[in-house]
């Protein structure tokens, strides 16, 4: 009889359960949210920690089952804050800390939702209207504000302007029409929201170097997916104007030789033993010259092609000034111009798999500074790990899919173009070209 009442009794409790899944299915959607009052915290002396009080919702529905609140302090490992789908809770954070706040599914397959918190120690806690603090509280660490050529993933580029006011940051990049809201400066460190086009949401975080020129860091997108990119501000190569040019100017025709080191150039033309020496800004090269008739200065802006040049002289030291045209063509065959190597073309590794020496196969197309391609073990067309990069020089950074872990990557060209040795994630190659 008890045997009985047990199974009954373990019945009617999962019937129970069935039935509450079943209602949260069938209830009404209210939105997920996770709040955070104040997200950025400010210790005062005195103290070691600040206080922030977070809010969080499930909402209704299937997704709000089980539902479950984790912690993640300064990117390191999640940890349980509460395991329920609605709540409030005061939480102490110490300073310098920057804590994310996600809402998880039963099976903590997705973030339903987010908040990033920081917490800071400049003193005691002031006026939250007062910009002129926050400003002196970052004054010291440089500033986010600026255009910034950044690659994100190791191959796409976006163009990416901030603005900071105190420590407060917000901002847009291109391509994707996207934008940076919600950013926190704290010391060296951004952490900010972004969205884009395609219903793109997620985090990111950027942490200046210490000479301010730049900057290091990584966004994860929370919907419509979850993924991680790196995405690094990067120095763009200069424009070459190495090689041998045929040049006009309101002087006559000339032939002018140029060198280049980085963004330093340095040559000379003839006739009348001319030199020339600049440096390069964004596509223009401003240079001083001498020449058996004078001195002066003078500009030259190259065209993308890196073919052709439009500029001008100066009689003076301001190579601003106008006192005459002076416009090139490179000459074909001169050697120098822009250097960027060809990783178009097959290429073979030999692997050690077990006990046999098995072939790795590389196969890339390039077109101009675009690489796409793929690997293969042997030759198996079933199984491909798929390249697509960017060649800066002698090296191609790249993304490989489908991802695998520390699936970025570079190779880098010998100089007789005849092999490439680099890594994949951590994994060491060396490959040979085989032909194209």
């Amino acid at each position: 009889m008890r045997t009985v009442i047990h199974r009954t009794t373990r019945l009617l409790g999962g019937l129970a359960l069935l039935a509450g899944i079943l209602l949260a299915m069938n209830a009404p959607a209210r939105a997920q949210t996770i709040t955070a009052t104040p997200h950025n915290v400010i210790v005062a002396t005195d103290a070691t920690q600040g206080a922030t009080t977070i809010t969080w919702d499930a909402g209704a529905g299937i997704k709000s089952v089980g539902a479950t609140l984790w912690q993640q302090i300064d990117g390191g490992k999640e940890t349980l804050v509460a395991a329920k789908a609605k709540g409030s809770q005061s939480i102490l954070i110490g300073a310098g800390e920057t804590r994310a706040f996600k809402l998880h599914n039963f099976i903590k397959s997705k973030v339903l939702a987010s908040v990033t918190v920081t917490a800071s120690k400049q003193g005691a806690a002031p006026n939250a209207a007062d910009d002129t603090w926050l400003y002196l509280a970052v004054a010291s660490t440089g500033s986010f504000s600026g255009t910034w050529p950044t690659i994100a993933g190791g191959t796409h580029e976006y163009t990416v302007r901030l603005q900071q006011v105190g420590n407060k940051v917000k901002g847009s990049y291109s391509p994707g029409n996207g934008k940076i809201f919600d950013g926190i400066v704290v010391g060296r460190k951004l952490t900010f929201n972004w969205s884009q086009n395609g219903g793109f949401e997620g985090t990111g975080e950027f942490t200046l170097d210490e000479d301010g020129k730049g900057f290091k860091g990584s966004s994860t997108a929370l919907r419509p997916q979850q993924f991680t990119n790196t995405w690094n501000s990067f120095v763009p190569e200069p424009p070459s104007f190495a090689g041998e040019w045929e040049t006009t100017s309101n002087n006559g025709q000339s032939t002018m030789r140029l060198q280049q080191i980085g963004d330093k150039v340095a040559g000379t033309y003839t006739p009348n033993d001319g030199k020339i020496e600049g440096t390069i800004k964004d596509r223009i090269l401003r240079f001083k010259w001498t020449s058996d008739g004078g001195a002066g200065s003078g500009r030259f802006v190259i065209d993308k092609s890196e073919m052709l040049f439009n500029g001008s002289y100066s009689n003076s030291d301001d190579p601003e000034q106008t006192d005459g045209l002076w416009n090139g063509t490179r000459k074909l065959g001169g050697g120098g111009g822009k250097t960027t190597v060809n990783f178009d073309g097959t290429w073979v590794q030999g692997a050690k798999v077990g006990d046999r020496i098995r072939t790795l196969t590389y196969k890339f197309e390039q077109t101009g500074n675009k690489v796409t391609g793929y690997a293969s073990l042997d030759n198996e067309e079933k199984q491909k790990l798929h390249f697509e990069g960017v060649v800066s020089g002698n090296t191609l950074r790249f993304r490989v899919t489908p991802a695998v872990r520390d699936s970025d990557g570079e190779f880098v060209m010998a100089q007789d173009g005849k092999s490439f040795k680099g890594t994949v994630g951590k994994t060491p190659v060396t490959a040979t070209f085989l032909g194209r």
